[in-house]
């Protein structure tokens, strides 16, 4: 299963990847990858409902969907889930503080 692989591409740290952002030498430490392409989206012949694939990563218990997974792999999307969790860390103190 590429699970494995998923949490394995994150626990090298997000917070080394924000910092590489201000300095952009290409050189990056992991060559890029050949992802297939999606399939092809499906038009259902009963409802006419088109179903299009997408490529998601599960990491801390959160859900993230994107269209194809070079997209979902990119150093820009990781970079993307470890702020989302951050501040939604952030949030939940806020959140979870006084409800009556």
């Amino acid at each position: 299963g590429s699970s494995g692989h998923l949490s394995r591409s994150f626990s090298n740290g997000g917070i080394h990847a924000t910092n590489t952002l201000a300095s952009a030498p290409i050189s990056k430490a992991s060559p890029k990858k050949d992802y297939p392409p999606p399939p092809e989206d499906y038009i259902d012949p009963k409802d006419g409902h088109i179903w299009r694939a997408k490529y998601c990563v599960l990491e801390e218990g959160i859900l993230y969907f994107y269209r194809t997974a070079e997209e979902g792999e990119s150093e820009e999307a990781q970079n993307e889930r470890y702020e989302s969790r951050m501040y939604s860390e952030e949030q939940e103190d806020i959140v979870l503080g006084e409800v009556y």
